[in-house]
């Protein structure tokens, strides 16, 4: 397809839509397309084409090198919320830190009820140490040493569990979920992995966004 830059040399698609809410929080989504080949090529320009313009703000578009990050997983059960960051290749050897921003909200707040923050220092390919705490608090609710029930692996991919309950969270009904909006309970929680070096992001990283997790029972995920 002829864009605004002419004909490309390389156009890539996301695997599938993504549905825009009509309304809520704005929405972040990082999707990892392969450019395909192995040869050195060089980055000119670029044109960023939306399905509905109407709905899309920006676009931010990265370049990434090496052995990376592939997919990002995140899901929950009865009692945690997990994670999952695969990486493309072998786990890097330089020292860097893996950080998971957690929120949760309700239908009715601007902001978010409770956020939480895991950070782990990974060295040598594995994990060195980790903690999760609480925004606006000092004291960790959980430690490599003390993990309580928290819980964070790492073999070819990155894994980490949080309850629920640290998050002021719990599944509950459809209809609470997507009903009113004056609803107190946790309907929804977001969830965003980023690579840090040295205390500064890695710029180069395509992993920055937000995953949003509705608060859904597993009868009304299966339709049960």
């Amino acid at each position: 397809m002829v864009g605004k830059l002419g004909q490309p040399d390389v156009e890539m698609s996301m695997p599938a839509s993504f549905q825009v809410p009509a309304d809520g929080p704005d929405i972040y989504r990082c999707v990892v397309l392969p450019v395909g080949g192995n040869e050195e090529r060089y980055v000119s320009s670029f044109e960023f084409r939306p399905g509905n313009r109407r709905v899309v703000h920006h676009a931010l578009v990265f370049v990434e090198e090496g052995d990376q990050v592939a997919l990002l997983h995140a899901g929950i059960d009865e009692q945690f919320v997990y994670g999952r960051l695969d990486f493309a290749g072998k786990v890097p050897e330089d020292e860097f830190e893996i950080v998971v921003n957690l929120e949760s909200w309700t239908n009715q707040d601007s902001t978010p009820r409770r956020e939480l923050r895991l950070e782990t220092l990974i060295a040598a390919g594995g994990v060195r140490s980790w903690k999760v705490t609480a925004h606006g608090t000092k004291k960790a609710l959980a430690t490599s040493a003390e993990p309580a029930e928290a819980q964070v692996a790492l073999a070819r991919n990155f894994e980490f569990r949080v309850p629920l309950v640290w998050l002021q969270a719990a599944p509950i009904a459809i209809e609470k979920v997507r009903g009113p909006q004056d609803s107190e309970e946790t309907t929804r929680l977001r969830l965003r992995f980023s690579l840090w070096s040295n205390r500064l992001p890695v710029d180069a990283l395509p992993v920055e966004g937000w995953i949003e997790l509705e608060m859904l029972r597993e009868e009304d995920l299966t339709g049960q």
